[in-house]
This record gives structure tokens, C-alpha cells and sequence, in this order.
């Protein structure tokens, strides 16, 4: 979202991203009442991960924490795509059997296509590994019941499992 797609982050870039968002998480496994969102992730950035930067005498040239902040502004709480990654409502789409995006009133939006696009493929994948796991499950039972509680025969399915759909 923060850069175009014709320019790569560079191997800086990528390490200051990767960073801030390990230690936010940190930060959320300690603080249980800091509700994972959008907002608080940028907040966390703007004031916690600058002074972390500015302590680390990380060159702006290497990570321009200004314009990464000034880019994801409109997404933030009161900008004009606030709505977009910082819903209050817990929405279950895996649960639902059918679901229809409908994009072609945003294909040509530069903003807003990319982040619909990466929501789409992100429900498409977890779908797809309950598909599998609920076929792996079934198969699981079946074979039990062929063959009785033969222990390594389940640890040998559920170890298959776990590697095709989590890989």
C-alpha cells in the first residue's frame, strides 16, 4: 500500500516493516486491553517505533518513517479510508458458505482494488485450508474406524495435514 507497484522496498525498508510489526505484537501480548487495529498500529509507529528508529540512528534515506506515515494517513481514524482496515465488527466470513465481492465498482481505483484484492486472497486461503482440514478430518475418521486407534496412523495423517495445509 505504501509503495507503487513498480518500486520494490528495499532490504531496509523491509527490515524496519518487519521489526515494528513484531514489536507491536509484543506490545499486544502485553497490553490486553490495546485493541488490534489499524489505528493502534499506526499510533504504535507514529510514537513507540519513531523514537525506536531515532535511538537506532536508522538513516531517513533507509526508512522514511515520515512519508510511510504521511502515505497511510487517509487509512487512519478519521482519514477518507478509515472504514477500510478498521472496522469494529467482527465479520466471519469463513463461516459463510457463498460469498460475493463485488470489485467491478472498484477495478480502476489504484487505492482501493489492491487492498480488496489482498482481503479476497486472504479469505480464499483460509477457506481453502479448512477445506482441506475438514477433508483431512473426515479421512482421519474413516480410516480410525477401519483400522482401530492404531496411534502412529493418526499421528502420520495429522502430521500430513499439518504440513499441506500450513506450509
Amino acid at each position: 500500500m505504501w509503495k507503487r507497484d513498480n518500486e520494490p522496498p528495499s532490504r531496509a525498508e523491509e527490515v524496519a516493516l518487519s521489526n515494528a510489526v513484531s514489536q507491536y505484537i509484543e506490545k499486544l501480548k502485553m497490553n490486553k486491553q490495546l485493541e488490534p487495529s489499524f489505528n493502534t498500529f499506526y499510533e504504535f509507529v507514529r510514537d513507540d517505533y519513531k523514537k525506536v528508529l531515532e535511538e537506532k540512528k536508522v538513516r531517513e534515506k533507509d526508512f522514511d518513517i515520515a512519508n510511510f506515515l504521511n502515505v497511510l494517513e487517509p487509512y487512519y481514524r478519521g482519514g477518507e479510508y478509515d472504514f477500510l482496515l478498521n472496522s469494529d465488527k467482527q465479520l466471519d466470513l469463513l463461516s459463510k458458505r457463498f460469498i460475493v465481492f463485488e470489485i467491478d465498482a472498484i477495478k480502476d481505483h489504484k487505492i482501493l482494488f489492491p487492498v480488496v484484492t489482498i482481503i479476497i486472497m486472504e479469505v480464499f486461503i483460509k477457506k481453502m485450508r479448512l477445506f482441506y482440514i475438514s477433508l483431512f478430518y473426515k479421512h482421519l475418521i474413516n480410516r480410525k474406524s477401519r483400522i482401530g486407534n492404531d496411534l502412529e496412523t493418526s499421528e502420520t495423517l495429522w502430521s500430513a495435514l499439518l504440513f499441506h495445509c500450513f506450509k
